[in-house]
């Protein structure tokens, strides 16, 4: 069904809106998946028009919860999102095969990290504002370092949410 704006939705509809399974085009692109009470929320993959892909869950037409977001240079994010701003636990790998592993805040590098070079080589650090302010070990290490540093990451999530 198209909308005077231009948009063109097809799917399943509840009280006169998006709801449940559905797939919806715009001007910046296509989504597929669910939608509540007429906005994007729940599982869905989104192509944006520049070339852009997000895959993961939504809430109120916002990335919120688990989700990676492509970036048409290649840099990916995957991890967690709140409000449309990566926040929490997530891992971000730049075009040059560089990576940061580690904690996020309102969209920024932010917290306990691990910065990993292209060449394999990993260090801890701590980030504030997207900013690194210090290495945390002098010893850098291989990729084994770097999941320990997410399960760690995770689990003292999880300690915090009880």
């Amino acid at each position: 069904e198209m909308w005077p704006s231009g948009d063109v939705y097809e799917g399943e509809y509840a009280k006169d809106k998006f709801d449940g399974k559905g797939a919806l085009k715009t001007r910046g692109g296509w989504y597929r998946g669910s939608f509540r009470n007429g906005a994007k929320s729940g599982q869905g993959l989104m192509n944006f028009n520049s070339g852009a892909v997000y895959e993961g869950e939504w809430e109120e037409n916002r990335f919120h919860g688990d989700g990676v977001y492509t970036w048409t240079t290649n840099q990916h994010y995957d991890g967690e999102w709140a409000n449309g701003l990566r926040e929490g636990v997530g891992a971000v790998t730049f075009p040059n095969g560089q990576r940061y592993d580690g904690e996020w805040k309102r969209g920024e590098m932010h917290g306990e990290g691990m910065w990993r070079w292209s060449n394999g080589t990993c260090r801890k650090g701590t980030w504030e504002n997207g900013k690194r302010v210090q290495w945390t070990s002098d010893e850098t290490f291989g990729m084994t370092g770097l999941s320990q540093a997410r399960k760690k990451a995770q689990k003292e999530k999880e300690k915090s949410r009880r």
